[in-house]
Order: structure tokens, then sequence, then C-alpha cells
């Protein structure tokens, strides 16, 4: 479906990175979910086959272009997979010139196979001194992110994470597909990532507190 498009906004040390690797390992052709994930809830699913290690995945770190330009970061993110692609895919026509979406498009052709993104700290590009009021590379980078991701037949999931909302962007509508999950509103994902009744339950027994006390604290 359309509702592909997840982005989970949470501060630092809230096990963001962790989550996105173990998305990667469970969705990667490279790695052997199976003997990963034989000990945990979801290798009982039905589904649990059906979709691990079935897609090429693209896990980006955009903490690691923060001291580039926008279009500095663009160029470099493009080489580097340009290089991995003609590494995995040596017989595909791939050429430096050709845009990400591009070159996604090709291999996708070419291997039959969906692409999963992952993006750690996508908003990085926001809290950099120089571009925080600096629009117009603002505007560039989320129409960077939306040539290559929105409405694309070979994308089949985009998860990202950061620690601002793309909402505070809102007057720039280039990635209004993104579901988002913040700390308030963590939605269907707060069994996975938040605090259930038993979860509170349980941290209030362990520390000799009373329910409608801890409650109070986690609400």
């Amino acid at each position: 479906t359309k509702n592909k498009y997840m982005c989970v906004s949470r501060p630092r040390r809230f096990g963001k990175t962790m989550t996105l690797e173990m998305l990667e390992a469970y969705y990667t052709k490279g790695i052997n979910a199976a003997e990963l994930f034989k000990h945990t809830k979801i290798y009982k699913n039905h589904d649990f086959a059906k979709y691990a290690n079935k897609y090429n995945v693209l896990h980006l770190n955009m903490a690691n272009f923060a001291n580039k330009s926008v279009d500095d970061m663009i160029a470099n993110l493009n080489h580097e997979l340009l290089n991995d692609f003609r590494e995995e895919y040596p017989e595909a026509k791939l050429y430096p010139d050709d845009s990400i979406a591009k070159l996604i498009a090709k291999i996708y052709k070419l291997s039959k196979m969906y692409f999963i993104v992952i993006i750690d700290e996508w908003d990085i590009i926001f809290r950099k001194s120089g571009i925080q009021n600096n629009e117009n590379a603002q505007e560039r980078y989320l129409d960077f992110l939306r040539e290559w991701l929105k409405d694309n037949r070979y994308i089949a999931l985009v998860y990202m994470t950061g620690i601002l909302p793309i909402k505070k962007y809102g007057e720039h509508s280039a990635l209004n597909m993104f579901t988002q999950y913040s700390m308030e509103d963590q939605q269907e994902l707060t069994e996975f990532t938040g605090f259930t009744t038993e979860d509170v339950k349980k941290l209030c027994a362990k520390y000799h507190r009373s329910y409608d006390t801890c409650k109070m604290w986690y609400d």
C-alpha cells in the first residue's frame, strides 16, 4: 500500500539506531534472519519467512554527511551508492551522472528486488549551524529525499528516525507522505517502543511503588 513511509522521532539515547539495525537484519538479503531471530516473538509469526531477507536494504546514517553542504552531501551519497551498486551488480550499466533515483531504478529493473530505505538522523541537516535559517538549503534537502522516495514503485518501505518531526517543516510539503510516530503519539508502535500498562506495573513492583504513582510518572 501507499502507507509505507514512517518517521519516528525520539530524543537521543532512546534506541533509534538499535531499531534500525534490527530492521536491516530482518529485511536485507545479505543476512540470515532466521538464525538471528529464532528466539524472538516475530520468528513465530506466520509471515516471518515471507519478508525476511527478501529486499535490497539501503541503511543511511545522515550524520556521516553532517559537515557537508546539502549539494556536497547529495553528491557524496550519490558517489557512495554508485560504488556499492557497481560492486554488488557489476553487470549493471551505471554512470556517474545517474541520479540516486535512476541508480535505484536500474538496479530494481535488473534484480526485480524491491528496496527498503532506512535513514538514521534524517533531520541532522536542519540542526546544522548555517543551515538552520537557510530555507533554500532545507527545501533542496527535502526535495532531494522526495525525488527518490515518494511514489516510486521500487520502494517497499521507508523508515526514518530523528530528533525533530517532519511536521516542523510543514510549510514545505515535500515529505507529506510520512506518518509521524512521536513520543506523544506512538500509535500502533506503542507496544514496541513505549511503555505499556504491563510494563509500568512491572516497574512499579520492581521499585516498590504504587501503580497510580508510577502511572503518573510515565504519563
